[in-house]
């Protein structure tokens, strides 16, 4: 597909429409692929778009996507360059990103209700209220107002706890300390399983400058990533704090029946915008079947499984039922995970937040389902 896909937009040339595509590959190669090969060929194949990355992390990038369903041949000289789909500057412009080093000072204010460390004040206002969060800083100079992306690697004491993704804006918040000249509009966060010390990092001298940013180099980034690749090989397998499935009556480890419910209903309000975003119809099927939507696209058809949960995602319950339909339904089906999901405990819980993750085609692999639980005939006295 991916050759034939070259083929058109060569022939075709230009920015060309979903529906021209379709046209042209029905005509020249009609009925060789089945539905749904072409839309997630043109999805996943997109150098400039995030979800391409995480959701067919080995399907070729070769197209450039201008939004509304319009798709041109990637060229780098005409598109620019691009690292897991957020633009970056060319390597003779700019490095790849910054480290920002945040100053103990910034976080020991008066105010009790403040954050203690730039941890807390991610953990408790991510995502930012009424859009990103605005990391505000001074610099002597500030740097550019500039729409595009960067790659920052947040830190404390020396130590990497997160990566994220950012633009820079002038314009302040209310909030903005009167020194401030310039904010860092964060748009993704990721904390990382453990904080990766500078000496990892091959700073050299620049580990013990005082510095509030620190400009990078490839060099550094790589150095990251193999850091990084450390940590996510050497992830526990955590049993869920609580795994709830939207819709249903599900055990959640430490969770009132109000609190699950809060966490369920914001899985599903995550799950459906996914299925929107990527053109699916579905009905929710929860109370009545083993499976929560059947999604439609087309002539294709699709089981989804949905978990929602306030830890990792890194184990799901799952009901005999459930594996088996599961099971039936490869390679039509899907199973969604919305992780790290924030919620506010109390009479009137509060749900915000969430991390989707989505696989598709989902085989369940023998090896990886364990037993959690046994059902036990209880012997009966004759009476």
């Amino acid at each position: 597909m991916s050759e034939a896909l070259h083929e058109c937009f060569n022939r075709l040339g230009g920015i060309r429409t979903k529906q021209e595509v379709e046209s042209w590959i029905d005509k020249r190669y009609s009925k060789r692929w089945k539905p749904g090969t072409l839309r997630d060929h043109l999805y996943g194949g997109r150098v400039n778009h995030p979800l391409a990355y995480q959701h067919h992390p080995g399907q070729k990038k070769f197209l450039f996507d201008h939004g509304e369903h319009r798709y041109e041949l990637y060229d780098a000289d005409k598109h620019g360059s691009f690292l897991n789909g957020i633009a970056i500057p060319s390597p003779e412009k700019a490095a790849l990103g910054w480290i920002l080093v945040h100053s103990k000072a910034v976080y020991n204010g008066k105010d009790p209700k403040a954050p203690k460390t730039p941890m807390e004040e991610l953990d408790t206002d991510w995502p930012g209220k009424g859009g990103p969060l605005l990391w505000h800083w001074t610099a002597p100079q500030p740097y550019k107002e500039s729409s595009t992306r960067r790659r920052l690697l947040l830190s404390w004491r020396q130590e990497v706890f997160g990566e994220a993704t950012a633009t820079i804006t002038h314009t302040l918040g209310e909030d903005a300390p009167s020194e401030s000249n310039f904010a860092f509009r964060l748009e993704s966060y990721e904390r990382l399983l453990r904080p990766i010390p500078f000496s990892e990092l091959q700073l050299g001298n620049r580990e013990r400058e005082h510095r509030s940013v620190i400009r990078l180099d490839p060099e550094v980034w790589a150095a990251y990533e193999v850091q990084k690749k450390k940590l996510n090989a050497e992830r526990p397998k955590i049993e869920i704090e609580a795994c709830v499935n939207p819709q249903k009556a599900r055990q959640g480890y430490g969770l009132t029946a109000k609190e699950r419910k809060c966490v369920e209903l914001r899985a599903m309000e995550l799950a459906e915008a996914y299925l929107s975003e990527e053109e699916f119809d579905y009905e929710d099927l929860s109370r009545t079947h083993s499976f929560d939507y059947q999604a439609t696209r087309g002539k294709e058809v699709v089981s989804v499984e949905v978990k929602g949960t306030t830890g990792l995602g890194d184990t799901i319950l799952l009901t005999a039922s459930e594996v088996e339909h599961q099971k039936r339904a490869w390679p039509r089906n899907m199973l969604i995970v919305v992780h790290s999901i924030k919620l506010k405990k109390g009479d009137v819980p509060e749900a915000s937040g969430g991390v989707l993750e989505a696989i598709s085609p989902w085989e369940i692999a023998e090896d990886r389902l364990e037993p959690t639980a046994f059902a036990y005939a209880v012997p009966r006295r004759a009476i």
